[in-house]
């Protein structure tokens, strides 16, 4: 055409939005052209190349393309010239010009620090929040009515806590002041306690007023108070309406409205504040993906050493747009997540993220950053050792150290049983499975599963000092012998756990524990996990001591025995003489799954295989899971590496498919993640299932290497270690928001979380637990992934198992051998 074909165009371009360009371009030859944006002093902000084929019509789309540093005025031109014959004419149409910003500006709540402290103050949702506790005798019903609490105490039992009103929730911190008010009245005037006291360990009480005195008239109590204590952000509002002495049967109405508890003097602590940077506080190896999510309105991050030397500057991307324009929100979190992507960064050294005024904790880019926490993961289980010389000041401190512990002799539950009442046993030994003392087959089974295949997958991991007196296979070998002890040696069956009656008190330490131990019957559960795991021991240990690995292989035989002579036994429920820790199943058939696959890869006796052969051929999908409960993919991966069998085989072929089919679908949870979790559902132990799920993608990988894959086990840890919607490493000990009050006896009563244990985790449907206090400080309209608080009393989100510490040392494993 001959000419330069610029058309300038003013407009202006806002400091802190990032702009997308659209444009049509129609022309009658081919052609290349360039579309600019310069500033009022003709400094270049873009430039675009683009080429239209002849007699077409094309959209060219720049989403989120650039930003500029201050507020300017600028303007746009298309250079067009140089086609086509001189002197000719051709047609060039441009149309639909739009430089624009997408408008997803967003809300980031924050706390308000002044706020009342207490929900539904004034009851006008009815009961939600509040909660009534009755014990020693103590009777009583709570209900809400025209803007009123009210309480009928039937009878005060025999201690002023007998009856109980509380909410759970307050946020306390040191040295601040605060108020409670709230208006009450009775029907018979009596006296009592109002409290605001740490939910569980020794109750302290932060405000303690006894002086509480009922009228029939309104009155209002007004107290002002400091908090002299630790910051507890977890605190119980309660009263006291028992009586101490002997429980009289009574007849009182008592009322309460218009609650308020506000900070009137103080400020948050810093690490107590809303933070949008959810990172890996433990840190990240060099060459892996790092990615920081932010949940801020806020356009860039700057990484800085951790003597705040800046490193790199980034751009925060948009946020993400569903097909209606609407911001994406993550649907298990609530939140609106923005990566901040240093991956290409990977100098070695301690650093931090800050975004505007907010800074990430501190955490560390090296090649060995996950050694300290696999040993510190590991060592959870000689923390957790029962019975034998107790554990030891050398090597878990005098904090931690204990006496030896239920080491008396366990009866059977039901002295009239036939076969099994007579019975009086040593099962001394083993780990406590949990917060509490007890010892359960199913679930140490999935424990030692894990740790024995850390050890055959992983051998780097074999001569890892974690700091304990053993290495990892004789510290699982400690576990392996209790559950010997849980056979019955006649009948070949194993006891589904060994207890108390009930659990001890959160204020016993393990040796102070001494009730009388019984066993509960023997289940077909417990019976083919103990088959698969002894089948398994053989292996490991056969040449580290062939005489261990023998009487391994026999006991495995003899409980499969057992199975086999009693094909009808199948659900397990637990007595109710018990109010231990349940371990009901169901369902046994993924247990024999799983004991058959062992027995034939250690024995490759043919019966063993006709059963696998008969059980996958009935099913059209395979049990899958690494659960205590659902353990058919330990039979799966026990099958799948049988180095014996023909992969072209249709049993092979079938069980391989159906493993690598899970392990797809949990690939396409992850990738639609806001978090990169990959979790369907937040259950009781959502923090396990997700680590069982990095396994099956690490075995995946195993079997079909997949970059995606490797990708996502390293998003499941990130999550663990903090990236997630709570901003909290869930390791006790591993990073500088990590969880510090696990429900954990020996962690409440010392004051101090035992290190490298993971918490249970978020729990959707924690609303449904009776006594948790976690269930009284969220409401419907919590996302599940925020079902959560680092409260020891609570045993339904920060309680720790050893079959959750087990799946994270596998995935540790995984990388301390790379």
């Amino acid at each position: 055409m001959g000419c330069d074909g610029w058309k300038p165009v003013s407009f202006t371009l806002e400091k802190g939005r990032t702009y997308s360009v659209t444009f049509d371009v129609y022309s009658e030859i081919a052609q290349d052209l360039k579309f600019q944006i310069v500033d009022s002093a003709d400094k270049q902000i873009l430039i675009k190349s683009v080429s239209v084929q002849a007699n077409t019509t094309k959209t060219f789309t720049f989403e989120n393309d650039f930003e500029v540093s201050d507020t300017c005025q600028a303007k746009w031109a298309f250079q067009v010239g140089g086609y086509g014959t001189a002197g000719e004419t051709y047609k060039i149409m441009i149309d639909n010009i739009k430089i624009m910003h997408p408008d997803l500006t967003v809300t980031v709540e924050k706390e308000d620090p002044l706020a009342n402290m207490v929900k539904n103050p004034g009851f006008e949702q009815g009961i939600k929040n509040w909660g009534i506790y009755t014990m020693v005798g103590g009777s009583a019903t709570f209900n809400a009515s025209s803007g009123e609490g009210r309480l009928n105490i039937k009878n005060t039992g025999t201690e002023d806590y007998a009856v109980q009103f509380f909410q759970d929730g307050m946020k306390l911190y040191k040295g601040n002041k605060y108020k409670l008010k709230f208006r009450y009245k009775a029907d018979t005037e009596r006296s009592a306690e109002v409290r605001i006291q740490q939910n569980g360990g020794t109750y302290i009480g932060y405000l303690d007023d006894k002086s509480l005195t009922f009228k029939n008239d309104w009155q209002t109590y007004e107290k002002e108070f400091t908090m002299d204590y630790d910051s507890d952000t977890a605190a119980r509002l309660c009263f006291n309406l028992g009586k101490a002495g002997t429980a009289s049967d009574v007849n009182q109405n008592i009322c309460f409205d218009d609650f308020s508890l506000v900070m009137t003097q103080g400020s948050l602590p810093e690490e107590q504040k809303a933070n949008p940077i959810r990172l890996n506080q433990v840190g990240y190896r060099p060459d892996d993906s790092k990615v920081a999510f932010v949940v801020s309105q806020d356009r860039t991050f700057k990484l800085y050493t951790a003597d705040d030397k800046l490193f790199m500057t980034g751009n925060l991307p948009v946020y993400k747009a569903d097909e209606k324009g609407e911001v994406l929100v993550d649907e298990k979190s609530g939140d609106i997540t923005r990566s901040a992507d240093f991956t290409n960064f990977n100098l070695e050294g301690s650093f931090y993220i800050k975004v505007r005024a907010d800074k990430s904790p501190v955490f560390k880019i090296e090649p060995n950053v996950y050694d300290g926490l696999t040993a510190g993961v590991l060592k959870v289980f000689y923390y957790q050792r029962c019975g034998g010389n107790g554990i030891t000041e050398e090597y878990a401190g005098e904090k931690f150290a204990h006496d030896p512990c239920h080491t008396g002799k366990a009866k059977y539950y039901d002295p009239t049983n036939e076969i099994y009442g007579s019975v009086e046993i040593d099962v001394s030994g083993g780990w406590h499975d949990a917060g509490d003392y007890g010892r359960y087959v199913t679930p140490a089974s999935k424990a030692v599963a894990d740790l024995l295949l850390t050890a055959e997958h992983f051998p780097a991991m074999a001569d890892l000092d974690f700091g304990g007196p053993d290495k990892i296979l004789a510290e699982t070998r400690y576990e392996i012998e209790w559950m010997l002890k849980m056979q019955n040696p006649i009948t070949g069956g194993v006891y589904h756990k060994v207890t108390t009656k009930n659990h001890a008190s959160m204020t016993a330490l393990p040796e102070a524990d001494k009730d009388q131990l019984y066993l509960s019957p023997v289940s077909a559960q417990a019976t083919a996990d103990f088959a698969a795991v002894m089948a398994y021991a053989y292996r490991m240990y056969n040449k580290i001591d062939p005489a261990f690995a023998q009487e391994c292989m026999v006991a495995a035989k003899k409980a499969w025995e057992w199975l086999t002579a009693n094909p009808d036994a199948n659900a397990y429920v637990d007595p109710s003489f018990f109010g231990t820790g349940t371990y009901n199943d169901g369902n046994a058939k993924d247990e024999l799954f799983w004991a058959a696959a062992e027995l034939f890869k250690t024995t490759k006796e043919e019966k063993y295989l006709d059963y696998l052969t008969s059980y996958v051929a009935g099913k059209s999908n395979l049990d899958n899971g690494f659960g205590w409960a659902d353990m058919g993919s330990y039979a799966q991966v026990a099958y799948l590496t049988t180095e014996s069998v023909d992969k072209n085989d249709e049993l092979y072929k079938k069980i391989k498919q159906n493993f690598i089919d899970h392990a797809a679908s949990i690939i396409e949870t992850w990738k639609k993640d806001g978090y990169k979790v990959a979790l369907d559902d937040y259950v009781w132990g959502s923090n396990k299932d997700l680590s069982d799920r990095a396994m099956i993608l690490i075995i995946a990988n195993m079997l079909e290497e997949k970059h995606e894959y490797k990708a996502a086990v390293l998003d499941q840890l990130n999550y663990l270690l903090g990236r997630n919607a709570m901003d909290i490493s869930y390791v006790t000990g591993y990073g500088e928001k990590a969880a510090k009050h696990p429900h954990h006896r020996q962690s409440v009563i010392n004051e101090q979380a035992v290190p490298g244990m993971l918490v249970g985790g978020p729990n959707g449907y924690i609303m449904d637990v009776n006594g948790d206090p976690v269930a009284k400080m969220v409401d419907e309209k919590t996302p599940p992934a925020k079902c959560y608080a680092d409260v020891d009393g609570s045993y339904a989100t920060n309680e720790i198992c050893i079959y959750w510490n087990s799946p994270l040392v596998y995935i540790l494993g995984y990388l301390y051998q790379k």
